[in-house]
This record gives structure tokens, sequence and C-alpha cells, in this order.
């Protein structure tokens, strides 16, 4: 009896110590400490998923990643803490004007240049589409990036899914104030 208590008790541990180690790769990744992920959006029309996670360097610098997964390929686009604020403007105006935008309006925005992580640096362009009889307006962000090959990679968001996007600024700006 006190043979199979001490075995479950080591056993227990043996598990627990060998969780321990994964534990504190997650909250490393790129390199970067991991302070927390977001909602993962989906575009069902192209098969992509957003998602932004939170992160500070080394030298305790806030940064912001957003990570886009398109069929089998995926970008990473990261921001400090200018380009994050910039972002964040322009898709609260999104958000708030979203009846009076035109298909133009991001068109003097440009590609920006995301934070260079690990040797790899990627763009992010911004764009609307506009309503048609077919489907409703959409935000559409366009990644390109990669190590050795240039990958792009497409998403679109409804209304509804800028509107969860915008609050969910709110909650990675928390998780970079801690």
């Amino acid at each position: 009896m006190m043979f199979k208590k001490s075995s479950l008790l080591l056993l227990i541990l043996g598990m627990a110590f060998a969780v321990l180690p994964l534990s504190a790769e997650e909250t490393k990744v790129d390199g970067l400490t991991l302070l927390g992920t977001g909602t993962v959006f989906t575009d069902l029309q192209s098969n992509s998923t957003l998602v932004m996670r939170g992160f500070h360097t080394k030298y305790k610098e806030p940064i912001v990643g957003m990570y886009v997964k398109q069929n089998n390929k995926s970008v990473s686009f990261y921001m400090n803490a200018v380009n994050w604020d910039q972002l964040k403007q322009n898709l609260i105006k999104t958000r708030d004007q979203w009846e009076t935008l035109s298909p133009t309006q991001f068109e003097w925005t440009g590609q920006v240049r995301g934070y260079r992580i690990g040797n790899e640096r990627s763009t992010l362009r911004v764009s609307m589409q506009g309503k048609t009889t077919l489907d409703s307006k959409r935000l559409d962000f366009s990644l390109t990036g990669g190590a050795n090959t240039p990958t792009r990679v497409f998403i679109s968001l409804t209304r509804n899914q800028v509107k969860m996007l915008v609050d969910e600024f709110y909650v990675v700006d928390a998780l970079l104030r801690q």
C-alpha cells in the first residue's frame, strides 16, 4: 500500500517536471516573452486566420505581433509602439466611420514595414473592399514576409470582426503595460 502511494507520487512529480520545460518554452516566441494571445479571427472566404499577441523584448520593449495564417502559409508581422499606435488610431477611426469609408480610404498608407525579429521583416498593407451586390464592405489585410522566399497571405474582416479587433486592442494594451 505504501509502495503504491509513493510510486503514484513519483509518477505525478515526474509528469509535472516533464511539463514544466514545455510551459517555459511556450512563453518564448521568436525570442520574445509572450504576454498573452488575443482572439482568433477567421475569414471563411479565403480560409485565413488572424491573431494578435503581446510581447516584451529582452529589454522590456513592448512589441505586438500579428499572425496571419492562410492554408499552409503564415506570416508574422511585428509592430513596435509607434506602428502599434498608428494602426490602433487608423482602425478605431475605421470602426467609428465604417458607413462613410470609401474603398480608396487606405491608398495613402501604402505598405508598412514591420519590426525586425530574428532577421525577418514583413510588410503590411491595409485596404478597403467596397460593398457590392454580392458582398458587404470588408477591411483587407495583406502581409508579405518570410526568411528565404517571400510569402504573401491575406485576410478580409467584416464590420463586426473589425469592432471585435478594436476591442482586442485594449486587451493587448493592458498586457503591454504589465
